[in-house]
């Protein structure tokens, strides 16, 4: 009898671990673009709703004669307070969002037409967090948006050091983390 060799065409382990390392560092490298575009297209989101909210406080400051302001207003610091998580800042986006939008219910619902309360702004829903009614503005990154008047409210006090940046008021945005190379750092998104 004649033996006949059957020659099977196989990978080897070598160039299957060669093929497994190269999609893994494909993968890895389409995880981190994907990640950096995610954190760029909010960062323009803020900045656009931070342009476009200036804009509706400066209509309201035209037709009152004044910016929205409240007790919290004047007293968060945009150059001190860093917490965006905190009562204070949730307050201070809260007046903004009541008196922009005119829903002094905090019932998500604008006010009607023959009301004396004027609405500036529809705030879209992605501002607003989910719940039963308004607690504060939620910027891109789910903090509260800062809102900050207590630049005038000092020098209206006399203080020689005011706090703050703008002269009207400040409002900024403050993301987790942003994407430079390898390390992450808090970054401020403002109007300033």
């Amino acid at each position: 009898m004649k033996r006949t060799r059957r020659f099977f065409a196989a990978f080897t382990l070598i160039e299957l671990m060669l093929v497994i390392s190269i999609i893994m560092v494909l993968a890895g490298l389409t995880l981190f673009t994907v990640s950096s575009y995610r954190y760029n297209a909010k960062v323009s989101l803020a900045k656009n709703a931070i342009a476009a909210l200036s804009l509706k406080i400066e209509a309201y400051r035209i037709d009152n004669g004044d910016v929205p302001r409240s007790d919290a207003t004047d007293v968060l610091d945009a150059r001190l307070d860093t917490d965006a998580t905190s009562a204070v800042y949730k307050d201070a986006s809260l007046t903004l969002y009541v008196e922009i939008s005119g829903d002094v219910n905090l019932s998500r619902t604008p006010p009607s037409r023959d009301s004396d309360i004027r609405a500036y702004w529809a705030f879209p829903p992605w501002m607003i967090p989910p719940g039963t009614s308004v607690e504060y503005l939620s910027d891109p990154f789910n903090n509260a948006f800062g809102y900050s008047t207590k630049y005038s409210a000092d020098v209206r006090a006399g203080s020689s050091d005011p706090g703050g940046f703008n002269p009207t008021f400040d409002l900024w945005c403050t993301s987790d983390i942003e994407q430079t190379g390898t390390t992450p750092r808090s970054s401020w998104l403002t109007n300033w």
